[in-house]
């Protein structure tokens, strides 16, 4: 077997350094292999990023600006969410498509052999602390089907359930947790329109969200558009790990449309429904509204968090296992389950206004990360990454982390002064720039 052909393998293997669209294939057994891989066209891709970005965690988010802005506010703010998330997932996973590496084997890259581990951590962490609310949600939906009497031991039952089968997509894969996402996303899409429906009539019709006011307005359109972008920040980088069998650019560019779209929905979800019923989470809009609703709508949430938490639980196990460098079978088992305990803090303690700390704290950390690689590869190196074997990396390259290090410093600076309201927007630009800079002045002393 000669050395391409074992390139060709490696990758086939699921490790990570074989960059497959720049190999020309010599052998037979070679090209065979790669035809065994299937590529996912833009449909399929667009439904599996739908059901990774469908986080019912994203409708109570939705349900403070309903809280904090007017109807029109909210809107705009939201549209505006949406097309800045959805140039940011493209950009983002692009990187996946055109080198063909998944997130931890890029950064590996960019920022040495061991500099990359403290970015993949952060990105593991975020993703795990999110899981939090996407078990507390599930398990709610549950308590609130429960009788009285009952609602805890539901709550309990539900959350013994999920970790199960979270853990079991965690270790064992996500074949059959796409399967199953793949089958509930028009599910969701239907639900969430006859929800919207129904809590617009809640709400008095177009004429009523009209002429909505909020008790204290919180929300701009441009911190509306910051916390929508901000909450997904830690999923934008995630999401590599999906393209690197895109068939074609296209299937990128309509998935990310997808992905960003449907977190649009759920903050329409979140919005309105607050509106019409003065509750935040999806499982407490459909309480109120009551019905059909309640019961249809407090299973689905159980079962579309079911189909996401398997999939983040193999996204960020793979990221402590590249940090650790072990395998990732008992992050897989011991995350979740910390997790778990920090969904039973949330469901009887800070409620979900504590939702927004959390976005807040990611929005700070994430951004200048997804600012240095996204500089690195789109303006540093042409939208080429060069790759190298782990031997020939440097162990931590400088100007890049450090870059990433000054954005962080600048980003909790600014998390001190409350009149600066779009602090993470700012941080993205500002260290984009930063590392520009530095970048190029590296070239010319280097040439």
């Amino acid at each position: 077997m000669d050395k391409i052909y074992r390139k060709v393998f490696v990758w086939k293997s699921g490790m990570e350094f074989a960059n497959y669209k720049s190999i020309k294939i010599r052998t037979k057994e070679g090209r065979k292999t790669m035809e065994k891989t299937k590529k996912i066209g833009p449909v399929a891709l667009g439904a599996v990023f739908m059901a990774y970005f469908c986080s019912i965690t994203a409708v109570p988010t939705g349900g403070l600006v309903g809280q904090g802005a007017k109807f029109t506010t909210g809107l705009a703010g939201m549209a505006l969410g949406f097309v800045i998330g959805a140039v940011l997932i493209a950009l983002s996973t692009m990187i996946g498509y055109k080198t063909g590496l998944k997130k931890d084997a890029v950064w590996k890259q960019m920022f040495g052999r061991q500099g990359f581990r403290i970015f993949s951590f952060a990105v593991a962490f975020c993703m795990a602390f999110w899981a939090c609310f996407d078990l507390f949600n599930a398990a709610q939906a549950v308590y609130n089907i429960f009788p009285e009497g009952h609602k805890n031991f539901g709550f309990a039952l539900a959350m013994v359930i999920l970790l199960v089968v979270t853990i079991i997509g965690g270790v064992y894969g996500m074949d059959g947790v796409k399967l199953i996402s793949n089958i509930s996303i028009p599910i969701a899409i239907v639900l969430f329109v006859i929800i919207y429906i129904v809590s617009v009539r809640h709400a008095g019709g177009l004429e009523g969200l009209m002429a909505y006011q909020p008790t204290e307005t919180t929300y701009t359109i441009g911190t509306i558009a910051q916390t929508m972008v901000g909450m997904w920040m830690a999923g934008y980088v995630g999401a590599i790990d999906l393209t690197t069998d895109a068939k074609n650019k296209k299937s990128v560019i309509i998935a990310a449309l997808c992905g960003s779209g449907f977190v649009l929905l759920c903050f329409l979800v979140g919005q309105v429904g607050f509106m019409g019923t003065g509750v935040h989470t999806l499982a407490d809009i459909c309480a109120s509204l009551g019905g059909a609703i309640f019961l249809i709508g407090s299973i689905f949430v159980m079962i579309a968090q079911g189909n996401t938490t398997p999939a983040c639980d193999y996204m960020y196990s793979n990221s402590f296992a590249a940090v650790f460098n072990t395998t990732r079978k008992w992050f897989a088992i011991i995350i979740p389950l910390v997790a778990g305990v920090i969904s039973f803090v949330i469901m009887y303690g800070p409620g979900v206004d504590f939702i927004n700390t959390i976005v807040t704290a990611i929005g700070t950390i994430m951004a200048p990360l997804v600012a240095v690689m996204l500089t690195d590869f789109y303006i540093v190196h042409k939208g080429k990454l060069d790759i190298k074997e782990e031997k020939d990396l440097p162990v931590v390259n400088a100007r890049p982390v450090i870059c990433i290090i000054i954005g962080l410093a600048f980003s909790f600076a600014l998390k001190l002064v409350p009149a600066i309201k779009l602090s993470t927007f700012l941080v993205l630009i500002v260290t984009a720039v930063l590392y520009a800079i530095v970048a190029k002045a590296g070239a010319e002393k280097k040439a």
